[in-house]
């Protein structure tokens, strides 16, 4: 909503700081003119090919309606219709394909941000009734992304695929990379409801499946869900949120990517004194093919270095859940990694204690192996650097008032140089008071002061860092990822479609006139585009 300038408006900024003041009176307060800030959980559809338009359905609360759209980057225009919570979605033909983030905002703030993507081939809405193999959607144009959503809770959506004899089918499912609250189930199925293959879990809890046909047939592929953080009710998910994008497609070839690396291992190398020695850095490919097998390589190490470690399996689709470790010539175990940051793909940090030589060895924590078991080894040596990551993506700041945006500093390979973060795009009559990390990891804050009298404002900034090297400034990002456990229950999205985004929010509220850049959003954009892991 916008609020007029003038003494009224001054009325309801006094009014809402004496209810904050009052606690469980605020509760009773009716301020006319009052409104929260949008609330967005996902768009339906979640995506559209570039030079398409439609209808694009808010799932949230936004009230009261239209509220302002942002979109990361240009050539995606979202136009309120008189409908709430629907938008008309017009996407250029030059838009540029890949994951955008979205926002609605008003004068009291943000939502978070969601995903839309813009795909750069066909795109097709899922069309109900399709929850029963004889009554598939019929997909007769491939490869296809489908935007389907599972609606009512239980709901399976099915989808026909006619394939000759000798080809392969992939299918693949982004729901809970698109931070829906599903653990997605891929199945294949003949017309007459009978199992072909399935698949549940991939590189995340998003499924992929890969499939060939002995003959001439149509196929279904289904997509159903378990509910995501996981409860007691053991049934099937869906609900107005339960967004997903299906990729299909048919072909000569199965789909299976390269493994990649400077070569391949070479057996036998399971034992320290088989290892082959590798000059640092180390990229190889290799397999742990059969149950027990371990994989060596030598390398020389120089004492102070410090080395990263990384072994990549389930990243690239392989069922290997690998362990990764660094021996000393004799065996003993200097450094052990298994899980990484909630993924099954080892990967650890390592100083060399010593002149000397080293063993790197990976195997299979649970002991098995076979052609299928493939992985990718790197060993790198880390130089000084540092990461900086904001602890929030938005903040609002009152008219006279001061807030602070906390960031934290990681640093590796004895980076010791003084780091200062500030923030790039403030609004006139906002200012910040830059950060110096002189030293060591942990957290830290830029202040943001509001002049009296400025004008409200709603739209992306930057915080940037810089140690002072030739490099110069970096945008800081917000990590959108997340990861944590409620009574042993995993919660958060590890893994998402885009994992960061360096485009962080800034309300001033309480201000002169209405909020600031609202005919602007469209075109608004900040320099660090959304990146996409795929």
């Amino acid at each position: 909503m916008k609020r007029g300038g003038g003494k009224g408006h001054g009325r309801v900024g006094r009014l809402r700081r004496w209810a904050a003041g009052w606690g469980g009176v605020a509760g009773l307060l009716a301020v006319p003119g009052w409104a929260a800030a949008p609330v967005l959980e996902h768009l339906v559809p979640s995506g559209m090919a570039r030079g398409g338009s439609g209808m694009v359905e808010v799932v949230g609360n936004v009230d009261p309606w239209p509220a302002r759209v942002w979109v990361e980057g240009a050539g995606v225009r979202f136009l309120a219709g008189t409908n709430t919570g629907r938008f008309q979605v017009e996407v250029d033909a030059d838009a540029e394909p890949g994951v955008r983030l979205v926002r609605l905002h008003n004068d009291e703030g943000s939502s978070d941000p969601r995903f839309f993507v813009v795909g750069d081939g066909l795109e097709v809405d899922e069309v109900e009734p399709n929850d029963r193999p004889e009554t598939a959607q019929v997909l007769d144009r491939l490869p296809v992304m489908v935007n389907g959503r599972l609606q009512p809770r239980g709901d399976t959506d099915g989808f026909a695929v006619r394939m000759a004899a000798g080809q392969w089918l992939e299918a693949r499912v982004d729901g809970y990379r698109l931070m829906s609250k599903l653990d997605p189930v891929l199945r294949l199925v003949t017309p007459e409801g009978r199992p072909l293959a399935w698949n549940h879990d991939f590189t995340s809890l998003d499924p992929r499946l890969v499939w060939q046909s002995p003959d001439d047939r149509t196929v279904v592929v289904q997509v159903f869900a378990f509910a995501y953080p996981a409860d007691a009710a053991i049934r099937l998910a869906g609900g107005a949120g339960a967004v997903y994008r299906l990729h299909v497609a048919v072909g000569t070839e199965p789909p299976d990517g390269e493994v990649g690396g400077e070569g391949w291992e070479e057996e036998p190398n399971d034992s320290r004194e088989m290892a082959p020695r590798r000059t640092l850095p180390i990229g190889v490919a290799g397999t742990i093919g059969q149950a027990g097998d371990e994989d060596r390589f030598r390398f020389e190490g120089k004492a102070g270095e410090t080395l990263e470690v990384r072994v990549a399996a389930a990243v690239l689709g392989s069922p290997l859940d690998a362990w990764v470790r660094v021996e000393e010539p004799g065996g003993r175990q200097l450094a052990y990694e298994d899980d990484t940051d909630g993924s099954p793909d080892p990967r650890l940090l390592w100083r060399v204690p010593e002149d000397g030589e080293y063993v790197v060895a990976v195997g299979s924590y649970v002991r098995r192996g076979g052609g299928a078991y493939r992985y990718r080894l790197t060993v790198e040596r880390v130089p000084p650097r540092y990461e900086v990551r904001s602890e929030a993506g938005a903040m609002v700041i009152e008219a006279g008032a001061t807030n602070t945006w906390k960031f934290r500093v990681t640093r590796q390979g004895g980076h010791t140089r003084t780091i200062a973060v500030d923030v790039r795009g403030l609004p006139e009559g906002v200012r910040a008071l830059p950060a110096t990390v002189p030293d060591g990891d942990g957290e830290g804050s830029v202040a943001l002061v509001a002049d009296a009298g400025v004008k409200a404002f709603g739209g992306p900034v930057r915080l940037v860092a810089n140690d002072g090297e030739a490099g110069g400034e970096r945008g800081v990002p917000w990590m959108l990822t997340s990861r944590g456990l409620n009574n042993g229950v995993p919660q958060g999205y590890t893994e998402l479609v885009s994992d960061r985004t360096e485009a962080l929010w800034l309300t001033v509220r309480g201000g002169t006139g209405a909020e600031d850049g609202g005919d602007e959003d469209q075109e608004k954009s900040v320099s660090g585009r959304v990146t996409a892991s795929r």
